[in-house]
């Protein structure tokens, strides 16, 4: 085993990592962003391979990617006693062999596992086989997989701090190079790059949108809220969509600006969207998409993002600067998505409101004060730029390849 300063442009080009774990967004995108930093430390894409769930969201995640996808037929334990529980154990069994034998078959110099179900398989499979292991944490309460992980690996690369884990190296929670790209620009849009966008993001077909002079511009008086609930969608979120963008319709001048709109953009999810019917009065201010690809686009004109407190989308939010409302999954395993939320909470970067609190009319009351109150939304920006961790997706890069094993 050698450090990072040790390794060779020739080591690395020859080097093999293996990604384990996957079933949400919440854990393919930053593995997807430590890829992208590992490629530009010289590992080659064609070396990084993933062994995730074949009944999770990866396949569809990392199409348009040229990682190659392993897939076990496994899902997440279901913790009420019925047969999806027997159904899960016997699959779990199932691909923990399947794990080993793909890794052993693989045998890659270093498994990076970034949590979830599909993680374990992959966890056991390295060790098995002499393997070095680097954890990925992305939770400040970290779940039952990544506990269990950290038991294992050699170190335990963290997203947040004091967070019970052993062999811990806080870094933060790694985010895309087209968002990271994204930093920054927020202050420098002009009118004409607000037209290209709304254009791409199909806002032009909003009357909100369309400029005083015709044009198809962001309106100067126009604001943006971007509600959604991650790649599948949450359908506490999603029942207020239609009724939140009808709220703020009525009450679009009560922020500050009689001729001003309240535009709400809802991502439902690719599940969610088919849960949700629109009818001929569906107001004019609302506009509904199933997922989002380019948001980094989106994220340049968002004025403030209603959604949960997965620590993908926070970190995301956070490294761009945009306020948000997070509302956190109440059912998340040891209530991560709280914990996660209420430590952004103290550092003034955004509100939490709990789902038990949560209605149209509730929500549309949080939304309007923040928007008429224009002090307060930039400072929550600003807070929510220096909590960021930009770099966190090549500090986590340069402790992978510290631990490259020589194969």
């Amino acid at each position: 085993e050698r450090g990072a300063g040790d390794m060779t442009a020739k080591d690395l080009s020859k080097a093999t990592v293996l990604i384990a774990g996957g079933g949400t967004g919440g854990h393919i995108m930053p593995a997807l962003a430590v890829c992208q930093a590992l490629v530009r430390k010289g590992i080659p894409e064609g070396n990084i391979e993933f062994l995730g769930s074949k009944n999770g969201q990866d396949r569809k995640l990392l199409q348009d990617t040229k990682y190659k996808l392993h897939e076990l037929n496994n899902r997440p334990l279901n913790r009420k006693l019925n047969k999806d529980l027997f159904l899960a154990i016997i699959l779990m069994f199932r691909s923990l062999i399947g794990g080993f034998k793909k890794v052993k078959e693989i045998n890659p110099n270093v498994v990076v596992a970034v949590g979830g179900f599909a993680s374990v398989p992959g966890i056991i499979g390295a060790k098995l086989n002499g393997i070095p292991i680097v954890q990925i944490n992305l939770d400040k309460a970290p779940g039952l997989a990544v506990r269990f992980g950290s038991r294992f690996a050699q170190v335990v690369a963290d997203g947040f701090t004091e967070t019970g884990l052993s062999r811990s190296v806080f870094v933060g929670i790694p985010i895309r190079s087209d968002i990271a790209d994204t930093v920054g620009k927020r202050a420098k849009l002009t009118k004409e790059m607000s037209r290209e966008i709304s254009l791409k993001l199909g806002l032009t077909d909003l009357e909100a949108y369309k400029a005083q002079d015709g044009g198809a511009a962001l309106s100067e008086s126009t604001k943006t809220v971007v509600l959604m609930g991650g790649s599948l969608g949450a359908k506490a979120l999603n029942d207020l969509g239609l009724e939140l963008a009808a709220k703020l319709n009525l009450k679009s001048g009560d922020h500050g600006n009689e001729t001003a709109k309240i535009v709400v953009y809802h991502i439902a999810g690719n599940r969610g969207i088919n849960e949700i019917i629109l009818e001929n009065d569906t107001p004019d201010n609302y506009l509904l998409k199933g997922f989002e690809p380019r948001m980094d686009l989106l994220y340049q004109v968002a004025d403030l993002i209603i959604c949960r407190a997965g620590a993908s989308t926070m970190a995301e939010i956070l490294a761009v600067g945009i306020p948000s409302i997070l509302i956190p999954l109440p059912n998340a395993p040891r209530n991560h998505q709280y914990f996660n939320a209420k430590t952004v909470e103290k550092l003034g970067a955004c509100i939490v409101m709990e789902q038990k609190d949560l209605t149209v009319d509730s929500l549309s009351t949080v939304v309007l004060d923040l928007l008429k109150d224009a002090n307060r939304l930039e400072s929550m920006s600003n807070n929510a730029k220096k909590a960021a961790a930009v770099d966190a997706g090549d500090k986590i890069a340069d402790i992978i390849i510290s631990k490259v094993r020589r194969n």
